[in-house]
């Protein structure tokens, strides 16, 4: 579900003016998000992609140009969807660092930046895009000719800080010590997180668990006894903290192919396969020498899925990523001047749950803005009217007086919470 708030503007504080002076009256339809930026100086905007070409999961570099007059959020849409945000400096050229999705596919696609959170659209909008071309990864598959085989590529590992880690997930803390992820990727780009100093022991066997604790400077953080529940046959589950300073890298490589060769008959560790840091290969190097020197117990690892789209339900808003504000959250049911239960205790957020569950969101209304100061972007209804005795600024950007430049978003904003 999504409501309409976004607080990832630029607001600036004006004072209150005379009733007297003249207002643009801004007649909407339905409940809008706004906010503003400087007028800018006609100015072509340029984008450039260092390198044009990538795998996904690399980094690039986005440079940009002519995005006057600066000092407002920018926005970096992939193949036309708004991916993330970031600062354009004063002077309105930039370099900035880019994530290829994990997911991309391979072939052409299209990175726009463009001003503003949402885009600026109409006189306001500027943009421009680039086409970075995405290299597919390669299935290695033996290739049979005239009798002969050529074998797939050796697995191999290496770290790469590009592969991406789940950042809005945070774990519950255990024997009070928080629980740090790390994530692989293989060569066909798929990406898998994991507990970066855990791993999972099955065995009836408590001599194997002892050893597994003596030689990794292990801690027992939980134990699950299938038995307890009445059911036979299985051994216990434990959970075990390791210490990675104890990890062979040099022989994580040769291990997870040993593994490999007793669990699949033609085998599946092959070609590259990228860490998120080093701790995430040490982790596997301890598993992976676990499982071989322990072959009469199961060796996992605590591998962590990532949470389902929460905006799907009520209870649950989530909007820009980040913010100039100080103190922000990205989920606008915890702020609270929207929440129930805080010192303002509005319940804002309680009233769109209602609007929710009695099918009334689509219920809109006609609302009318009596101020100045309208930039608008692609929150603005499409059939939004301007009034204004002044025929040289019909949208009357610049406010009253000059002095309240988006002043009227700033309100509308307000208006629709």
């Amino acid at each position: 579900m999504k409501h309409a708030t976004r607080l990832s503007h630029v607001y600036q504080q004006t004072s209150m003016f005379p009733w007297s002076r003249f207002l643009t009256l801004g007649l909407l339809l339905g409940a809008s998000l706004l906010f503003g930026i400087a007028t800018a100086v006609p100015q072509e905007q340029t984008l450039t992609a260092v390198p044009d070409t990538a795998q996904p999961g690399a980094s690039i570099s986005l440079q940009g140009t002519g995005y006057t007059p600066g000092g407002y959020q920018g926005t970096i849409r992939w193949q036309g969807v708004d991916y993330e945000t970031f600062t354009i400096p004063d002077g309105g050229a930039f370099t900035q660092s880019f994530t290829i999705p994990a997911d991309a596919s391979a072939g052409e696609h299209a990175v726009t930046v463009c001003a503003g959170t949402p885009c600026f659209t109409g006189e306001f909008e500027q943009l421009a895009t680039v086409t970075v071309t995405v290299e597919g990864y390669v299935v290695h598959l033996p290739t049979v000719m005239s009798g002969n085989s050529t074998p797939p590529p050796p697995f191999e590992t290496r770290i790469d800080t590009a592969v991406p880690v789940p950042t809005d997930l945070t774990l519950p803390e255990l024997e009070g010590e928080p629980r740090p992820l790390a994530a692989v990727a293989d060569e066909l780009g798929n990406v898998a997180a994991f507990v970066a100093n855990e791993i999972v022991v099955q065995t009836d066997n408590t001599a194997v668990l002892d050893a597994i604790l003596t030689q990794y400077e292990g801690t027992l953080l939980l134990t699950s006894d299938p038995a307890e529940a009445g059911i036979a046959d299985l051994p216990p589950l434990y959970l075990v903290r390791v210490n990675l300073d104890q990890a062979d890298l040099a022989n994580l490589e040769a291990n997870v192919v040993a593994l490999d060769g007793l669990q699949a008959e033609h085998g599946v560790a092959v070609g590259e396969h990228r860490f998120s840091g080093e701790d995430g290969a040490r982790l596997i190097a301890i598993a992976s020498e676990t499982a071989v020197s322990q072959p009469g117990a199961s060796i996992g690892v605590n591998w962590v899925s990532p949470p389902t789209d929460a905006t799907a339900v009520p209870v649950s808003s989530i909007e820009a990523p980040n913010s100039i504000l100080g103190d922000y959250a990205s989920n606008a049911y915890n702020w609270h001047y929207m929440n129930s239960g805080s010192v303002q205790d509005i319940g804002t957020a309680d009233a769109w749950d209602a609007l929710y569950y009695g099918d009334k969101l689509d219920n809109r209304v006609r609302i009318a803005i009596l101020d100045g100061g309208f930039a608008p972007n692609d929150d603005f209804p499409a059939d939004t009217t301007y009034l204004n005795i002044f025929p040289f600024d019909p949208r009357n950007v610049g406010g009253v007086d000059g002095g309240s430049r988006w002043h009227g978003t700033d309100v509308l904003q307000t208006a629709v919470g």
